[in-house]
């Protein structure tokens, strides 16, 4: 009875061991995520990067574990370089940090006068817009040269009125016409601080 109950603590004791240890970040992957940034901007020739330490990715959300914070001193756009686990190569976030920033500066101020009250807008590129593309992260053109496919959510705070419909194909239609986008998702939720107003979502694309 003794050894059964021992093995099972034990058994216990590795799994919370496992799970705790997949929230920590380790410090010595955790700089050799900084030199291998170090040494891809020298052989890419990279121009204004500045490194800012480094991040650990505990929730799988990017296809990376441990990546380099960097920053684009002349504009200011701050991005990941990582080793990409998918494509099994070194890569950085700039081309679609750039486009991020660039496109939520365009759409933001058309979206909040349609909508009014806004909680939130997600603007996301992948990461790996940049090398899909072939845009030169020295000289990065606009997002509106390209077809990339953005991903635009919205949270607003209220509940659901009769002419929403309508004001949502009228941020698409805003979305192709003046953001010049070729293709894009959108997606519109009503929550407010992270709490469910309406048991639905509103999605259209183009």
């Amino acid at each position: 009875m003794l050894v059964v109950i021992g093995t099972g603590v034990i058994a216990i004791y590795c799994f919370i061991w496992f799970i705790v240890s997949t929230w920590i970040a380790d410090p010595q992957e955790m700089e050799i995520a900084v030199s291998l940034a170090e040494e891809y901007i020298i052989d890419t020739n990279r121009e204004n990067v500045e490194l800012k330490g480094s991040y650990f990715d505990d929730g799988g959300v990017f296809p990376f574990e441990y990546a380099a914070n960097a920053k684009n001193t002349k504009d200011q756009t701050e991005f990941f370089i990582y080793f990409n686990d998918r494509s099994q190569r070194m890569e950085d976030s700039y081309v679609a940090k750039k486009w991020e920033n660039e496109l939520r500066k365009n759409i933001k101020g058309y979206i909040k006068q349609k909508l009014k009250k806004i909680d939130k807008i997600y603007i996301k590129f992948d990461e790996s817009v940049g090398y899909v593309y072939q845009v030169d992260p020295n000289q990065p053109s606009s997002y509106k040269n390209y077809d990339a496919t953005p991903s635009i959510d919205i949270e607003i705070p209220r509940k659901k009125k009769e002419d929403d419909i309508r004001l949502f194909n009228e941020i698409l239609t805003f979305l192709q016409n003046e953001a010049k986008l070729t293709h894009a998702k959108l997606s519109v939720t009503y929550m407010k601080d992270g709490v469910l107003v309406e048991n639905e979502i509103w999605e259209g694309s183009f």
